[in-house]
């Protein structure tokens, strides 16, 4: 039924499945080890609808493909930059909207591993810095551990009983109110480590208008990536 279906299935203590359609319009089901083929199959087979929604929705986001040389396009803080690649002593620039990565063999691999640590290098520096000023904003106290990761699925994530808080180093593509807005979510958190009513109205006391935030979030899915 879909060409591009991919089965993973878990030794661990997974008992349902689940569909996952990934930015790329891959499919993916994961599924118990103990689960024959006919039932995935037809569980996909079930939910081909939704499936092809969710690609449909996938292929008219806007997106980009990054060849890492010369004329890739990186967004920071929701502006876009023409990636410079040279040869030379290791170095990394930003200057009026280029980002300049010169390298002495800037093979693509290399290039792609020195955009990645520019990213995140840059994103905990600047969510050092801005997730106090957010924990005043909507009274939260204490000290937080900040994390940033390589994630290409979450933006954010949050561990309460740790008091720690993980920002995917991609989120420094989006723009700063929808930075802002992945951060006050996480930091609700803090006080309702699931998805209830009671912790987006927490989110939207932190954060009104965050419905906006998160359609951007989906939206910009595929073009702010690194």
């Amino acid at each position: 039924m879909f060409d591009n279906l991919v089965i993973t299935r878990s030794k661990a203590r997974r008992r349902s499945m689940a569909l996952v359609v990934h930015p790329d319009g891959r499919l993916e089901v994961r599924a118990p080890a103990w689960v024959p083929t006919r039932m995935i199959n037809a569980f996909v087979r079930d939910r081909a609808t939704w499936v092809s929604r969710q690609q449909q929705r996938l292929a008219a986001q806007p997106q980009l493909k990054h060849t890492y040389q010369t004329g890739d396009v990186f967004y920071l803080h929701g502006e876009p930059y023409g990636l410079v690649v040279e040869q030379g002593p290791r170095a990394v620039a930003l200057t009026q909207a280029r980002l300049y990565i010169r390298l002495p063999n800037p093979t693509p691999a290399l290039v792609a591993k020195a955009v990645a640590t520019f990213y995140k290098q840059r994103g905990q520096q600047h969510f050092a810095q801005r997730l106090p000023v957010l924990m005043a904003a909507c009274s939260q106290r204490g000290t937080l551990t900040l994390k940033i990761t390589h994630a290409g699925r979450r933006w954010g994530s949050c561990t309460a009983s740790r008091r720690t808080i993980a920002l995917a180093s991609r989120l420094l593509c989006a723009s700063p109110a929808v930075q802002d807005y992945v951060v006050y979510h996480e930091l609700a958190h803090l006080t309702h480590m699931n998805h209830s009513p009671k912790f987006w109205a927490l989110v939207a006391q932190y954060c009104p208008g965050y419905k906006a935030h998160e359609a951007a979030l989906k939206h910009h899915n595929r073009l702010w990536h690194i």
